[in-house]
């Protein structure tokens, strides 16, 4: 055999363990990040799957106190990795799957993409650490990084962690800490 066929089967080889997967043995956790902006705030947020089924989220941010005011803000990832031309853009919570609900106000709070309140001081500064089994940044059934990707979204109040149904309509309202300030598309770093 020629070595130029020998090196294109080698070539195909490889690429074929690679598009399967079978050469992508992982040196490490898979990471992700997020730019977080909005009127007035700025900030970050790191993502680490640790393998273990556990994806450790930790978000710092700085404001204007008078735009990131002092106390907590509902913090949730969203189901579309989009923030423009409005943070309406970014959907609804992450929630995929056959019985799943991206609707804010449905299944709160037991999106797929719910996690605790990011806590803010009276400077400004915000930091949220957490970890979730919720979601991976890795392929799966409830992956980060599915079709449409995904955002996180800070909002202007308190997530109540609850349904505060209207006592006419029976609609949740403000449940997950109302209007949208700030927001990030989640990428693999």
């Amino acid at each position: 055999m020629k070595s130029t066929t020998v090196n294109k089967l080698l070539i195909t080889a490889s690429s074929l363990v690679i598009a399967l997967g079978l050469g992508n043995a992982q040196a490490g956790p898979v990471k992700a990040v997020a730019d977080i902006y909005g009127p007035g705030i700025e900030g970050q947020a790191h993502l680490e799957e640790d393998g273990r089924g556990n994806v450790h989220i930790s978000i710092n941010v700085k404001g204007d106190p008078g735009t990131l005011t002092p106390g907590l803000h509902g913090t949730h990832i969203h189901a579309i990795g989009a923030c423009s031309p409005t943070f309406a853009a970014a959907g609804g919570h992450f929630d995929p799957g056959p019985n799943g609900n991206p609707n804010p106000v449905t299944n709160h709070p037991y999106h797929m993409g719910d996690i605790p309140n990011l806590e803010v001081n009276e400077n400004g500064v915000g930091h949220l650490s957490t970890v979730t089994s919720r979601v991976t940044l890795s392929p799966s059934d409830v992956s980060l990084f599915d079709a449409d990707g995904s955002a996180i979204i800070i909002h202007q109040g308190a997530d109540q962690r609850s349904c505060n149904a209207d006592p006419v309509t029976g609609q949740c309202t403000g449940a997950s800490g109302g209007a949208r300030i700030a927001c990030g598309v989640i990428r693999l770093k």
